[in-house]
């Protein structure tokens, strides 16, 4: 076989059919910081990062600007509430 049958063959480059696209998301949120004006974003990309006993924080990608943030989405108050009556109720 010469070095040239290598050329002939065809590479594909579509994705595994069971491969979702991204996770289009879009929230109201705040600047932080006591920052009381908020904004309406869009991201994909979402992945945990680190979470505590107030809420959790996403690694995300904002749609246009491609830009790589952290995004901390607080737990609600009844949210808590909840969660220390499952646990009172479990010791």
């Amino acid at each position: 076989m010469s070095n040239n049958a290598s050329a002939n063959v065809k590479k594909e480059n579509n994705p595994p059919l069971n491969k979702e696209p991204p996770k289009l998301t879009t929230v109201v949120a705040t600047k932080g910081k006591g920052d009381d004006e908020t904004e309406e974003i869009s991201y994909t990309d979402a992945k945990v990062i680190g979470n505590g006993s107030f809420g959790v924080v996403y690694q995300a990608r904002l749609i246009g600007s491609n830009e790589l943030v952290a995004i901390k989405k607080s737990f609600t108050r009844q949210t808590l509430q909840k969660s220390r009556t499952s646990n009172n109720a479990t010791t």
